[in-house]
Formats: C-alpha cells, sequence, structure tokens
C-alpha cells in the first residue's frame, strides 16, 4: 500500500478544512424560525371564571372560606372539585405562550372568527376580568389558538385546556355522576 492515498487526503482536508469554517458557515444550514414568547396572562390566583361554549355558559366561583370552587350557574349544577383546580391550575401554570400572529388580520385562519370557547377569568388584583377566545386546533393537533379580547396577538394553548372544559360541561350537563346514571 502506497502512501499516495494518505497525502492526498491529508491536503484535501487541509485546503477543505477552511473553506468549510470561512465560507460554508454552518449557520447558513440552520432553519431560523422566530418564535415569540410571552406571558399574557400574568395570573397569581383564579377567584373565579366562566366558560361559554356557544349558547351554554358555566360559572363556578371560590367559596367564602376560598378553599372550594363551587358552580353558581347554571344552578344546581355539580362538577368535581378536582377537575374544577385542574383547569384553574392550567391558566396558572401558563407562563409563556408561543405568539404565532401579533394581529388579528385573519381571525377566520385561527378559528377565532367564530370562537369555539370563550372564557372569563376572575383573579384578585385585577380590575376586568381577563376574557379569553379559543379557536381551531393547530395543524399538528397539540394545541388550539387563544387570543385575549383586548389583545391582537394569537398564541396557542395545549388541548388539556379543551379536555378539562369538556369535561366540566359533561358533569353540568349530567353525562357524568350521579345524574348520568
Amino acid at each position: 500500500m502506497s502512501a499516495r492515498p494518505a497525502i492526498l487526503f491529508s491536503v484535501l482536508l487541509a485546503v477543505l478544512l477552511p473553506y468549510y469554517f470561512t465560507v460554508d458557515r454552518h449557520d447558513t444550514h440552520e432553519v431560523k424560525i422566530k418564535q415569540e414568547r410571552a406571558n399574557v396572562l400574568e395570573l397569581d390566583a383564579v377567584s373565579g371564571m366562566v366558560l361559554r361554549r356557544g349558547a351554554e355558559q358555566v360559572r363556578f366561583t371560590r367559596t367564602s372560606d376560598g378553599k372550594l370552587y363551587q358552580i353558581v350557574a347554571p344552578s344546581g349544577a355539580f362538577a368535581p372539585q378536582d377537575l374544577m383546580n385542574a383547569l384553574t391550575a392550567l391558566f396558572l401554570s401558563t407562563q409563556e405562550v408561543e405568539i404565532v400572529a401579533s394581529n388579528t388580520d385573519n381571525l377566520a385562519q385561527y378559528g377565532l372568527d367564530h370562537p369555539y370557547l370563550e372564557v372569563e377569568i376572575d383573579a384578585p388584583g385585577k380590575q376586568r376580568p381577563v376574557k379569553l377566545q379559543f379557536g381551531a386546533e393547530n395543524p399538528t393537533h397539540t394545541a388550539f389558538y387563544a387570543k385575549l379580547a383586548d389583545s391582537p396577538k394569537i398564541f396557542l394553548m395545549g388541548l388539556d385546556l379543551k379536555y378539562y372544559q369538556e369535561l366540566i360541561f359533561e358533569w353540568v350537563e349530567g353525562k357524568h355522576g350521579k345524574k348520568a346514571a
């Protein structure tokens, strides 16, 4: 075996390595996706919530001792405490969301021209309720589009939120628990 291939490889490496570091830079191959993230909800606690889905509405608030939630509308309705706690915890734990659009020029694209769900969150220290609208699922079906009523930004929130609110509506309608039997 001769040394010729090793010498040729070494020369080729000596020529191509500087080319790679100066001309064919690594960052030209990266796909740069600018994702804006923001804390849009800014909630520390939830004292009550109104869920609206079409003509249906469920309102629950903290009891006077502040330990539990109770459904106040429709009267006589029931949903488990852990379900209401889980839903409010989702809003409290949402520190940052992915902003997908900074304006609302085309709400139909996000299913927000006719929101699937509207939520009003009463929070201590807030003068007005935090009003959210929820639209269609994103293309990967991992989240759905949301928008604050007083903001043009459209962002993504997880499907677990949709799941919990649907369960609350099912309990209130009597499709679970004692009423369903």
